[in-house]
């Protein structure tokens, strides 16, 4: 694909931006809908600004062009990335651990979620 189109990781990076925006908002929604779950009571300020900042790092660092990270280890970057939002929640939001896990539950299958219907066509 680099030989037909010369941008592509650039085009590739764009589209990961997008990927991103989307992420956030699924992202925020599930860790405001996991109190359904019986987890405690997360604002929209809290859930919106940690998907930010989580499906940012998440759906853009492991693309960037800059870094020599090869095509097949891509995946497991963000699947390792996904992994260190769990003490990130913990340290910024405290509480008990089952809270926790069903924060990071709902966020992780909200980006599994995107990652399927991106790269596997699920929808």
């Amino acid at each position: 694909m680099q030989k037909f189109l010369p941008y592509y990781q650039e085009i590739k990076l764009i589209g990961h931006f997008g990927l991103a925006y989307v992420a956030t908002l699924a992202g925020a929604a599930a860790m405001m809908l996991s109190r359904v779950a019986g987890g405690d009571k997360v604002g929209a300020s809290f859930a919106l600004a940690f998907s930010a900042a989580a499906a940012g790092i998440l759906w853009i660092v492991p693309f960037l062009p800059s870094l020599p990270i090869p095509d097949e280890y891509r995946v497991w970057t963000m699947a390792a990335l996904a992994l260190a939002c769990m003490p990130a929640i913990k340290y910024l939001r405290g509480g008990s651990g089952k809270n926790i896990l069903l924060l990071w539950g709902f966020f992780a299958l909200s980006q599994t979620a995107i990652f399927f219907c991106v790269y596997y066509k699920v929808i």
